[in-house]
């Protein structure tokens, strides 16, 4: 089994922001990426800018159970766009997991 080392000098924002410039170099639809920075914008408002995973899996949490159950699309467009930063993120070995969900829910 491979073990990920954790970067532990960057923030959480730097780490969006090379996400958000990824999407951007791969030429996604304008709208998209719009919704990627609306939405990853959203939540590091509420976090503390820390990939430290036990304050991230509370934050993900909170930003989650905040959520109106108004409609399906309330969750569901947030989740796809943080599920994409931190699917990222894990790969890039910024961080151990991916927090939102997946095959290693908590």
């Amino acid at each position: 089994m491979r073990m990920k080392m954790v970067c532990d000098d960057r923030t959480l924002r730097e780490v969006a922001n090379e996400f958000l410039a990824l999407k951007k170099a791969q030429k996604v639809r304008e709208r998209t990426l719009n919704d990627y920075k609306k939405y990853i914008d959203k939540f590091l408002e509420q976090s503390q800018n820390s990939l430290d995973v036990d304050v991230l899996k509370i934050e993900i949490l909170e930003y989650f159970a905040d959520i109106p159950k108004t409609s399906p699309a309330r969750f569901n467009h947030p989740y796809q766009y943080l599920h994409a930063l931190f699917a990222w993120a894990a790969k890039q070995d910024y961080i151990q997991d991916n927090y939102v969900g997946g095959k290693n829910d908590f």
